[in-house]
């Protein structure tokens, strides 16, 4: 009887042996079997020798690769770098102060590799060209309920809740707000798309609560108002379009805006004004108060949250038809650049603007020190790129100061995310001086500016996706500390 009982491989003896094999013949036992050794010869290695035509097309592919190099280098360093990536609607990263002890951190390397990533030449044309590939190589799978699910790329920021929490996600415990009563998409006239609903020519995110992240806003917002104790504290947290236009799945339980929000308020010290801006916009929900193509509301849905603030903070809001509107159209906005869907393409967004009822003068600042101070816009007439959501004060800024034409004396500083520049416009009709914060976007010792400033009110804005997001979180609580 032949046994075959191959052996693990051993190091050849010299270079022309590849491997042995060990055959055993005979059964009477392990001391009666002979061993015979067979060497294969390691396979020889046959490579393509190089032709005349081959060294060739080295050298081109040498060359080739060396020019574009050398042009993207020199296009690098006469070109003017932007300050805002419209089509991500983020500010861009600065190129970094060259020091010793930066580089000695190893901070230099970092923050210069941000900078060039951000201001890499035609990076927009880049980001544009990825749009549809990362369409094409979209990973589909099937939810439970038959929705299609689709894992999509998502952009740092703000965009669907990037940072959320969700470790510890229960369903909140209503409260005292006025229940939604809007009107219910069916579930089965929606496709779901990773974090996103597409319903017909409307995308909407997809919220989930998390009361870990509800309690660590809360308790943030209650370490705010005792660092400026001197100042009125106000606080929004304002619904997305999910919650009124959305099927019931993902507006309910867990996916419930309207008890999210309630809970967070009642987290909240009494030194906190909460303000209830969700009845006004849900009565106002047959109105064009939030995009379609955007996670944003519209200056229309942020003007109804500002009358609540109004009547919070014992002030008067013009009435709506004082104010003259223009549109800047063809605005295709977040959702659209995640979803690529063409219901959105084909029926883009416009941004409708409240002009001004009082005249004001923006500033933006990159510190504290406010000493490098650029004129803005509050309300822009148009917007040439892409991201028309724009418009409003400039977009994210470090700092903004507006001066206005109201001579009350009264001072207010809002700390906010993106969905806070539709909103502060409005506030030019009741304060002399507006102070704009994105805690995203600066250093600073707030509590110390709030002081030497003579503030009187703070007003914290934010969406329900930002509560839950750990970086905006981290921002704010290292400003107030």
């Amino acid at each position: 009887m032949l046994n075959l009982l191959p052996k693990n491989k051993i190091k050849p003896e010299s270079d022309d042996t590849y491997y042995k094999i060990y055959r055993l013949f005979g059964d009477e036992g392990p001391h009666s079997k002979r061993e015979r050794v067979i060497e294969n010869p390691k396979p020889e290695m046959n490579p393509r020798p190089e032709t005349k035509f081959t060294k060739i097309l080295y050298k081109i592919s040498a060359a080739v690769f060396a020019a574009v190099l050398v042009i993207l280098g020199f296009v690098s360093v006469v070109d003017k770098d932007k300050t805002v990536s419209e089509s991500e609607n983020r500010a861009l990263a600065k190129r970094p102060k060259l020091t010793a002890s930066s580089v000695f951190k190893g901070e230099f390397s970092v923050d210069f590799e941000n900078y060039y990533s951000d201001n890499f030449p035609a990076r927009d044309s880049f980001i544009k060209l990825n749009q549809p590939l990362n369409k094409f190589l979209t990973q589909f799978k099937f939810g439970d309920d038959g929705d299609v699910i689709v894992e999509v790329n998502k952009s740092d920021g703000d965009f669907a809740g990037e940072g959320v929490d969700l470790d510890n996600t229960t369903a909140p415990t209503s409260g005292g707000m006025k229940e939604n009563t809007a009107a219910v998409t069916p579930d089965e006239d929606a496709t779901v798309k990773g974090t996103i609903i597409l319903s017909g020519d409307r995308a909407m995110e997809i919220y989930t609560y998390s009361e870990t992240s509800a309690k660590r806003y809360a308790s943030i917002i209650n370490s705010l108002a005792k660092s400026v104790p001197t100042a009125k504290v106000y606080s929004i947290i304002a619904p997305t379009s999910v919650e009124f236009y959305g099927t019931k799945k993902y507006r309910s339980g867990e996916h419930s805006q309207h008890d999210a929000i309630k809970n967070v308020y009642s987290m909240l010290d009494s030194s906190v004004t909460a303000v209830d801006v969700y009845s006004p916009i849900m009565e106002k929900a047959d109105e064009y108060i939030y995009f379609r193509t955007d996670h944003h509301w519209t200056a229309r849905g942020a003007y109804y949250a500002y009358t609540a603030f109004c009547k919070a903070a014992n002030t008067t809001a013009p009435d709506i038809s004082s104010y003259t509107t223009h549109k800047i159209d063809g605005f295709l906005g977040s959702l659209y650049r995640q979803t690529q869907s063409s219901a959105l393409k084909n029926n883009p967004d416009y941004v409708e603007c409240f002009e001004l009822l009082t005249q004001a003068e923006n500033t933006v600042y990159t510190s504290s020190a406010m000493t490098d101070g650029v004129k803005t816009y509050v309300v822009a007439k148009k917007v040439s790129g892409d991201n028309k959501y724009l418009a409003f004060i400039s977009g994210d800024q470090p700092l903004e100061k507006i001066t206005t034409g109201v001579t009350n004396g009264k001072k207010i500083l809002v700390i906010k995310e993106s969905f806070g520049n539709a909103f502060v416009p409005f506030l030019c009709n009741n304060y002399q001086e507006v102070y704009v914060v994105d805690p995203r976007k600066i250093d600073m010792n707030l509590p110390e500016f709030v002081k030497n400033n003579g503030i009187d009110e703070v007003l914290a804005v934010n969406y329900c996706f930002g509560m839950s997001n750990k970086f905006y979180c981290d921002s704010l609580e290292a400003l107030i500390k």
